[in-house]
């Protein structure tokens, strides 16, 4: 697994062969993070953006990588379908396919916290103090961890 600290382009690079990825999909929301998966992408690869960056500017990169990679630049947007697959992906073929892979999903790995109801303080002083170590703070009301 990577950091944002790491050199993750780099990364890319030496796990396929200096190619870089067919696809690169940015969820993060933080807009730097654009930047780095355009650095991702290999020679006609495509750059999708799943986030939401709601009022955050984003500056994009779009020099030398960018247009000698003739790269795509992607948007996704979860609350619509692209109108030519619906008769092909409607709403059950959907929902089956993602039952059918959640159990392969390991969620365990997007949990950096949990933290009880009645400590709440806490986990919103560890999002303030800590934001860039956390992935997700999970609250509950009892007094049961999810299962790992």
């Amino acid at each position: 697994m990577l950091s944002p600290d790491d050199d993750v382009p780099a990364a890319v690079r030496s796990l396929t062969a200096d190619r870089g990825a067919d696809c690169v999909i940015e969820v993060s929301g933080a807009p730097a993070a654009l930047n780095v998966a355009i650095d991702c992408a290999a020679i006609h690869g495509d750059v999708v953006v799943a986030s939401w960056y709601g009022q955050k500017p984003v500056e994009l990169q779009l020099g030398s990588a960018f247009h000698r990679r003739r790269l795509h630049l992607v948007s996704s947007q979860v609350g619509m379908l692209n109108p030519s697959l619906g008769p092909r992906w409607d709403r059950v073929r959907r929902t089956e396919t993602v039952r059918s892979l959640l159990p392969e999903l390991n969620l365990a790995l997007l949990r950096s916290s949990f933290v009880p109801f009645q400590d709440a303080p806490t986990a919103y002083e560890m999002i303030d103090s800590r934001p860039d170590e956390l992935v997700q703070v999970i609250l509950s009301y009892d007094d049961q961890k999810p299962p790992s």
